[in-house]
């Protein structure tokens, strides 16, 4: 079994405060759109992993197999990962492959798990990944894996990224203060102060246009536009990744969402 991935962008994020158990309360509309990698399910005598990304150890898709082996008899299986997107991207990519593994592993052995219970598995994962379950547009509040669709219409949007944001939770920046900010992606103010090459590449494609926003916890950005315009930008854009992709914006209210601040 072929599997394609997908990626998502936050089209904005607010992280409301701490909670008790360590974790935020957040609020968040994810977008998912076409970028991703190839995972590879086939039947095996003995469990293998393989991947073309470097680890020290084991990623989103080996956990999505443990994980759903703690509620369910898997038979042993062959995955293979074939990474094709940035890692740091804040796109959720990672999420997203454990995800379409969860799914897939669901489909290949006809486990009959329904709906409900592959979010739940989900969500023990991480925290991204229940949104990839149904992907399309949701609202995500609490912990960021509670989900209402949204109705959406599509629009384009340039998606850059140059340089990575590496962190194991980027959460731990954050300051009191920030918890105050009006940024559209209140986890754009631990990075600018954590990651110099990334402020600089923030920077530049602010004196681009200010209407560009970073995605969950970078190092990706992005701007909706018409596809003239994002051609133009992109054009101007000095980036490693650069791509005009379609999305999902919110039916109603879409310049609330997008736009202000």
């Amino acid at each position: 079994m072929k599997i394609k991935t997908s990626s998502k962008l936050n089209l904005f994020l607010k992280v409301i405060s701490k909670r008790d158990d360590g974790y935020h309360d957040i609020k968040t509309i994810m977008s998912e759109f076409d970028f991703g990698d190839e995972i590879f399910i086939s039947k095996s005598s003995a469990d293998s992993f393989n991947s073309n990304m470097v680890s020290t150890g084991p990623n989103l898709v080996e956990k999505a197999l443990l994980k759903l082996r703690e509620h369910v008899s898997v038979p042993s299986v062959s995955i293979e990962l074939k990474k094709m997107t940035p890692i740091g991207s804040g796109m959720g990519t990672g999420s997203s492959d454990a995800a379409e593994t969860l799914k897939g592993l669901n489909d290949f052995f006809n486990l009959k798990l329904d709906r409900t219970m592959l979010l739940k598995i989900a969500a023990e994962i991480g925290m991204d990944v229940p949104f990839f379950i149904d992907g399309k547009l949701a609202l995500a509040t609490k912990r960021g894996d509670e989900l209402e669709a949204v109705d959406g219409v599509f629009k384009k949007a340039l998606v850059v990224m140059d340089e990575p944001v590496i962190s194991k939770n980027i959460y731990t920046l954050l300051e009191p203060s920030d918890f105050d900010s009006d940024e559209p992606n209140t986890l754009i103010l631990p990075v600018l102060r954590n990651y110099p090459k990334v402020r600089d590449f923030y920077y530049h494609l602010q004196n681009i246009d200010k209407n560009f926003r970073m995605s969950g916890a970078g190092g990706a950005f992005f701007l909706v536009g018409e596809n003239d315009y994002l051609n133009q930008v992109k054009n101007k854009v000095s980036a490693k990744l650069k791509m005009i992709v379609d999305i999902r914006v919110p039916e109603v209210g879409y310049d609330d969402f997008i736009f202000s601040s």
